[in-house]
């Protein structure tokens, strides 16, 4: 035992390394700023509930001057209390989007990400740019927690302050650093404030084994006077006195039952590797770092060449993924000081051949991981296809205190859009309300009982209700005092009867849920026009709604309707760049005109993102380019968008295939799909059998010809 102590604590005495090259400094510093241009062209995610819970915490503490602590936006009843750990995080987000709205988020979200990025390159590859190593470690790290630090949540100080934390330790200077970092962390995340005493306690743990075998320390003593109070310095909150219990009152909580990332983490996770799509390989990087790191653990320990401080971070950080899903972006950090002391320990040779691979590394790597989520982002700098917003412009404008009942996931941002005209139900803030709130939040559109029991408790008067539930005949009884009159991308909006509106009551439920306009149901000119007029009125409501732009341009389709049909692309294409419902739409009302523009729109449509059906997509471009004898053309989309084997592939597809064959020329294919088809086929299609029967009999001659 004495000899693994000498051993540890000579590991601590040991001097950093210094002269960092300037060359893999630059190449970092390009990659990072490159990294923080592609994030600043990077939409925000409106989606994500809790940005609007803090925005309008924040909103609150400057109206009220008091930092919010109830459930102040919410009818719900008794009034829930909670420890606002963040609420200095709230005033500062709330004062940067009041002075320079979305754009200034997206700015102090990527600021704050890229100085993850430089930490993680002062603590592990500033002194080591021959090490591919150590290079590795670096973009590891840092591509690896990039999902859940491009956020606007006060988790992302949290990192920064456990990165600050292992540089301070691992270079062994900026000690007057650590009260700001724990005042900082008190304030911004308070919760969390564990992860950093695990950090500060592992190093400690160090100094105790130096000096217990030294009787010396490898730092002064002020700064060991600062590094053991520090932790004084989480008092500095308005909660000091609820700090202390705040992170462990979930314990009991059923909060890993309906939020993943709360789930333990499988065992299987770690040796589930999948490299592609990108979100895929990101996971796959976190789990290759936690294996590695786990791998150089038992070496060092064999070895007898590591310090304690890195047993008790590395474990801390498996223990806390054992229990929420969650963690595993801190428990990538938590390997560092253990990757340091194995970097440390190695001989490194000056290999230029190295340099230049460690810039490239650092440079393409990151770049193509950030442009690929660029390219995936939705149109800059934001877009509402992620948040109700038609449906809370709607509701903002109905009389005065309206109690409005929707799924706690879109409710963030009807508490941000609402509040204080309106008020809501509840959203998913797991500190403010409870397991049973969340319970009823979650199945009050699932099971009639509970929204029967809602009703008669809180009387609300707006009702946010899914398509799917909105036209199930089992919520009828449950909704007799409600009427809809309006929907936006997710739900219809219900009033109940004594609410004032303009809108009149839908009359095409089923039609508007299903997002498709079956022209058989409409056999009128009347009852087509009374469909448009409806879709109409909610469309030029307000420009942000989407599938009912998208709905509207189905009717004109159905109804034949080409000019209607284009202006409606245009709108959606002006309106939703990044989707492909307007490219569609545009290229089939160019088709209908006999356009040959329209295959341009396809292929632009195929490359778009959307809700759609990839296969009717590859279909209609493939009918598009047969129909203007592009035959070959016609062929390739063909096969990229079906594959004749698959079971699922229709049989009229198959008729597809071989005519398309035959116009391309492909008679050896042809002559194979033309066999398939026949075999596929039902015998009652006369028309299509008969055509394939004349092919064949013609491709028959044309080989005989050959042969001859």
């Amino acid at each position: 035992m004495n000899q693994m102590n000498n051993i540890c604590c000579s590991s601590v005495l040991n001097k950093v390394e210094s002269s960092p090259e300037k060359t893999i400094t630059i190449s970092v510093v390009v990659s990072l700023c490159i990294a923080f241009v592609i994030l600043c062209l990077t939409s925000l995610d409106l989606g994500d509930s809790d940005l609007w819970f803090h925005l309008n915490q924040g909103r609150e503490f400057f109206a009220t001057g008091k930092i919010p602590t109830t459930s102040f936006f919410s009818y719900i009843e008794p009034t829930r209390h909670w420890v606002n750990y963040a609420w200095f995080f709230q005033i500062v987000t709330y004062q940067i989007f009041i002075h320079t709205g979305y754009v200034g988020l997206i700015v102090f979200r990527s600021l704050a990400y890229v100085s993850i990025g430089v930490l993680l390159y002062l603590i592990v590859l500033k002194n080591r740019p021959y090490s591919i190593l150590a290079a590795l470690l670096t973009i590891l790290c840092f591509i690896g927690v990039m999902t859940r630090s491009v956020v606007v949540r006060p988790h992302i100080f949290t990192f920064i302050n456990i990165l600050i934390l292992l540089f301070i330790f691992e270079k062994r200077k900026f000690f007057w650093l650590l009260p700001i970092v724990f005042v900082i962390e008190a304030n911004f995340h308070g919760i969390a404030y564990p992860l950093l005493l695990l950090v500060l306690c592992g190093y400690i743990l160090d100094y105790y084994l130096c000096y217990k075998n030294t009787n010396s320390i490898p730092i002064s003593k002020k700064k060991l006077f600062l590094v053991l109070v520090s932790p004084l310095f989480l008092l500095l909150s308005p909660y000091w006195y609820h700090l202390i219990s705040l992170p462990f009152e979930n314990a009991a909580s059923f909060v890993s039952y309906y939020i993943i990332e709360m789930r333990p983490t499988p065992f299987w996770r770690f040796f589930s590797f999948s490299f592609w799509p990108m979100p895929e390989l990101l996971q796959a990087a976190r789990s290759l770092l936690v294996l590695v790191a786990f791998s150089i653990l038992i070496f060092s320990l064999y070895k007898k060449k590591i310090t304690i401080s890195c047993v008790v971070i590395f474990c801390g950080g498996i223990y806390l993924m054992t229990t929420s899903i969650r963690f595993q972006y801190e428990c990538i950090f938590f390997t560092l000081p253990l990757f340091l002391v194995y970097l440390r320990n190695m001989d490194l040779v000056q290999n230029r051949k190295k340099l230049m691979v460690n810039m490239a590394l650092v440079v393409f790597v990151p770049i193509s991981v950030f442009s690929y989520f660029l390219y995936r982002s939705d149109h800059y700098p934001l877009s509402f296809l992620n948040v109700p917003q038609a449906g809370a412009k709607f509701i903002y404008e109905l009389p005065k205190d309206q109690r409005v009942l929707m799924a706690p996931d879109k409710a963030g941002y009807f508490a941000w859009s609402l509040f204080p005209k309106h008020k809501i139900f509840m959203d998913l803030e797991l500190a403010l309300f409870n397991d049973v709130d969340a319970f009823e939040a979650m199945r009050v559109f699932r099971t009639p009982a509970v929204l029967e029991h809602h009703i008669e408790k809180y009387h609300p008067s707006v009702l946010h209700v899914p398509f799917e539930t909105g036209i199930s005949p089992e919520y009828t009884a449950v909704l007799k005092n409600f009427r809809p009159v309006f929907f936006d991308d997710f739900a219809f909006i219900y009033l109940r009867r004594d609410v004032p509106s303009a809108f009149p009551e839908l009359s095409y439920l089923n039609t508007i849920a299903a997002q498709q306009v079956d022209e058989d149901a409409f056999t009128t000119s009347e009852e087509k026009s009374k469909l448009i007029k409806e879709l109409k009125r909610v469309a030029d409501f307000d420009a942000s709604g989407f599938k009912v732009k998208v709905l509207l341009g189905n009717a004109y389709f159905a109804f034949q309707l080409p000019q209607p049909m284009l202006e409606m692309a245009d709108k959606l294409i002006r309106e939703f760049p990044d989707q492909a419902a307007g490219f569609i739409l545009k290229a089939q009302a160019l088709l209908m005109l006999k356009k040959q523009e329209s295959v341009e729109y396809f292929k632009l449509a195929m490359s778009k993102r959307g809700d759609h059906d990839m296969q009717l997509l590859g279909k209609n471009y493939y009918v598009a380019l047969a129909s203007f004898k592009r035959f070959t053309e016609a062929y390739d989309v063909l096969q990229q968008a079906y594959n004749p084997f698959n079971f699922k592939t229709p049989p009229d597809i198959l008729y597809e295939f071989a005519i398309g064959a035959v116009n391309a020329g492909k008679y050896d294919e042809a002559k194979q799909y033309i066999d398939i088809a026949l075999l596929a086929l039902p015998e009652n299609d006369e028309s299509r059998i008969n055509e394939l029967l004349r092919l064949k009999r013609e491709l028959q001659i044309i080989y005989a010809e050959k042969d001859t």
